[in-house]
């Protein structure tokens, strides 16, 4: 994903923070990985998925989570 010519507003930023955090914390709950390793990267591309979302227009919450989560697997 490319990012490099993104810049996000203070509302945006506080609404990517939101949904990470959500999203994250229902990973948490429905999956396992055996390292801090497999958690940091996991983590990443989630939030690297939600600014994608956000850099092409999107604000849903709902719509961010689901992008977010999207490829978590139980």
């Amino acid at each position: 994903m490319e990012l490099t010519q993104c810049s996000f507003g203070s509302e945006s930023i506080e609404l990517m923070g939101r949904v990470c955090n959500e999203a994250w914390r229902e990973v948490q709950t429905i999956t396992f990985y055996p390292s801090p390793k497999d958690s940091d990267e996991m983590l990443r591309l989630m939030v690297m998925r939600v600014m994608a979302a956000v850099a092409a227009g999107e604000h849903d919450p709902a719509r961010l989570k689901v992008v977010a989560l999207d490829g978590v697997e139980a």
